[in-house]
């Protein structure tokens, strides 16, 4: 069950990119949503607020959003984050590192407003702790 009031974090080095998927999440429904241009804010925001998932680019300087991922994953109290890798590639290596580090999903850009709405769906639709990345 998705619950529309809680934080959502996205992590996007450029910033038109990253304002677009804010806006798709405020259309779906989603009252706060952050976004923060690198992995290091990130971990730093995730320390002050509960965020319920968070979707990240995958090339990002100076840690990738792959290395986020690891980060968090690495953390027990962010345990119950749900992760999603946003990343130009859909190479069958990435997504089985993606998913080997513990991503919930995988979405290869450019995608639609539809096409992020439903991996959201697909994410949520699962425990927290399942990693599905191979579903790109």
């Amino acid at each position: 069950m998705i619950d529309f009031s809680a934080p959502i974090l996205v992590v996007e080095d450029f910033g038109a990119v990253g304002l677009v998927v804010v806006e798709v999440l405020k259309r779906a429904g989603f009252k706060h949503v952050d976004h923060v241009h690198d992995g290091i804010t990130a971990l730093n925001q995730m320390r002050t607020t509960h965020f319920q998932l968070v979707i990240s680019d995958l090339n990002m300087k100076p840690m990738t959003g792959l290395d986020l991922l690891k980060q968090i994953r690495s953390d027990h109290s962010f345990a119950d984050v749900r992760f999603v890798l946003m990343t130009g590639s859909s190479s069958l290596d990435l997504v089985l590192a993606a998913e080997t580090a513990g991503a919930n999903g995988v979405i290869a850009k450019p995608f639609t407003a539809q096409g992020l709405r439903d991996k959201i769906n697909h994410v949520f639709a699962r425990k927290a702790g399942d990693t599905g990345a191979s579903d790109v």
